[in-house]
């Protein structure tokens, strides 16, 4: 997950080595990691409050946005535009989806016959729903939402405010 701001520069750069590691930020650095997750965490499941018939007309500030690129491990990339806040404290958004799972899986070392003949036919299943998950949210490009600022909170935060809160010497919180 790599987050620029309107200014073009890059906020942070979150990353992982597979689905079960630890987040990591670009530079080595650990973040918090339930600052971490509260990033990626919209990705899986955002909750548009509304769509916006004419953006443009609206003020909603996409010509210089935050922008979020998250790259998946299906090959898949998501790209939100985070625009300007609503007077009711929503944010306008616009989300695009490129690439394409890839068209064969790497074999293990050490397959059986037997085992590839399985993880194939499971891949090639995975792919198909996969592909028809993309074809689905391919359609959501054509629109603007809205989305309440907890929805994409995490996502409007600095590499800074993503790393774990500094502790006193006192053993009490700042």
């Amino acid at each position: 997950v790599i987050a620029t701001g309107p200014d073009g520069r890059q906020r942070f750069s979150l990353s992982r080595d597979s689905e079960s590691l630890d987040w990591k930020l670009a530079g080595g650095e650990k973040p918090d990691l339930q600052k971490a997750q509260d990033v990626v965490s919209p990705l899986q499941g955002m909750s548009l409050a509304d769509v916006v018939p004419d953006p443009a007309v609206a003020g909603a500030g996409l010509e210089r946005p935050i922008v979020i690129k998250a790259l998946t491990f299906d090959g898949l990339t998501y790209t939100l535009r985070i625009g300007s806040k609503t007077a009711d404290d929503r944010h306008y958004v616009a989300l695009s989806i490129s690439g394409e799972p890839p068209a064969k899986r790497a074999a293990s070392k050490g397959e059986t016959t037997e085992e590839r003949d399985r993880q194939d036919k499971a891949y090639a299943e995975q792919r198909a729903r996969l592909t028809e998950r993309l074809s689905r949210e391919k359609k959501l490009e054509r629109w603007t939402y809205l989305v309440a600022r907890p929805g994409i909170e995490g996502m409007l935060r600095d590499r800074a405010q993503l790393l774990p809160d500094k502790k006193p010497k006192d053993g009490k919180k700042s």
